[in-house]
């Protein structure tokens, strides 16, 4: 049998507005992706908070992250991961 390679989910866009940063990815149906979030990049290592946890029904995932403390902040990075 074929052993398959897992993808990597891949950010597609990073939009902000009014209700908030709306980033989509792709993943494989089935993937469990998370969604972390971290303030500092020069930390090191940088501190990356869970934010959401989620198993792709299809192709093409959307989030908004609608946290005030998030939206308040200067400066803020997503990526998103397998689990």
């Amino acid at each position: 049998p074929r052993l398959g390679v897992a993808s990597r989910p891949a950010i597609t866009s990073l939009t902000f507005g009014g209700g908030g940063a709306t980033l989509a990815w792709s993943a494989q149906p089935g993937e469990t992706c998370a969604v972390e979030y971290t303030d500092n990049l020069a930390a090191n290592p940088p501190r990356w908070t869970p934010i959401l946890t989620r198993t792709a029904a299809e192709a093409s995932q959307i989030f908004t992250d609608t946290d005030p403390a998030r939206r308040a902040a200067p400066a803020g990075y997503y990526r998103v991961s397998l689990r």
